[in-house]
């Protein structure tokens, strides 16, 4: 009886309380709802940067230093290259031959004395420290440096003199000398203010004890000419200027006419080419006779230049390739 008593007492007890069921799902969902809105703020975030980028090149290409000097960068010793427009601070101009033109005629080993006339085109006074300095070619004895005789302002011209030495070899031969500011700065002539001065003489052998024959004025003949550019191909900032040189060898006296003549591998490309010009010899030669050509351009061009002897006889030297690529102001070429 105690046990069924016990028994039924146990099925009487009511059952333990179900727990009430969470509701997960509606807060699952809602989470990710809840967290959605930021993402757009996530995705503007890369535009946002953008922007300043785009800002940053667009400031560096039309940074006034890199317009004002064409072609040229930073040098590796960290030293600002020099300004090269209009107001270039350091610029000089070439004016004359005062001695010694080019072609001149030595015999190995012969000393001369080559003396320029350069005017100062720049902004600044070339005072103490300025040099001429050697660059490049046959020093032919001079100097590795030159101090200027005086300082030379804006607008004045000075007389340059080297003492030099023809070589003992017979030959043609070309040396080219470089301005340089006392900060160690090298300029020059030209539109970009970085081309070298330079002597070019020929070198042959000393003259027999005979008398050279009488030569009627004439009878002047060209034998030959030859083209070549200081550079053939060049990609940077533009305008960009290119020297072509010409060198002509005659015999006899009397005149000739010969002019530059070019082609353009670029459709629609005009030259702007200087007139013919006349040379006058004396004497019997033969002798070398050289002639310079700078050509500046604006625009990317390919093409062929070369020389065209008119008179006294018709003859054209090699055709010189040459090719220039203009890029944007982004730094060192």
């Amino acid at each position: 009886m105690m046990c069924m008593l016990a028994t039924g007492a146990c099925s009487l007890r009511p059952p333990p309380p179900t727990p009430s069921p969470l509701p997960p799902a509606a807060t699952a969902t809602q989470a990710p709802t809840n967290t959605a809105p930021p993402a757009p703020t996530a995705t503007e975030a890369p535009t946002n940067t953008a922007a300043p980028s785009a800002t940053t090149r667009a400031t560096a290409t039309e940074d006034p230093a890199g317009a004002a000097t064409p072609g040229a960068g930073t040098p590796a010793n960290g030293s600002p290259a020099p300004t090269t427009d209009g107001a270039a601070v350091n610029k000089a101009e070439f004016v004359a031959d005062v001695t010694v033109p080019d072609g001149a005629n030595f015999t190995p080993g012969e000393t001369f004395v080559k003396t320029w006339r350069v005017k100062n085109i720049g902004a600044t006074t070339w005072g103490a420290g300025y040099l001429l300095v050697f660059a490049k070619g046959e020093q032919m004895g001079g100097p590795r440096t030159l101090a200027l005789p005086s300082s030379v302002g804006p607008g004045e011209t000075v007389d340059l003199s080297l003492d030099l030495t023809a070589p003992d070899k017979l030959g043609s031969y070309t040396g080219f000398w470089q301005f340089r500011t006392a900060a160690g700065q090298p300029f020059g002539i030209g539109a970009e203010a970085n081309q070298p001065i330079y002597v070019q003489i020929n070198v042959g052998a000393a003259p027999s004890g005979s008398p050279a024959p009488t030569v009627q004025a004439g009878t002047l003949q060209v034998t030959g000419v030859t083209m070549s550019v200081d550079q053939a191909s060049r990609t940077g900032v533009c305008p960009r200027t290119f020297v072509f040189s010409a060198a002509m060898t005659s015999q006899g006296a009397g005149a000739t006419t010969y002019r530059l003549e070019a082609a353009a591998d670029t459709p629609g490309f005009v030259f702007n080419l200087p007139a013919a010009t006349e040379s006058v010899y004396t004497g019997a030669g033969p002798r070398t006779f050289n002639a310079s050509y700078t050509l500046q351009f604006t625009g990317s061009v390919s093409g062929q230049v070369w020389v065209h002897v008119l008179t006294p006889n018709d003859l054209e030297s090699n055709k010189v390739s040459f090719s220039l690529t203009c890029q944007a102001a982004t730094g060192d070429e």
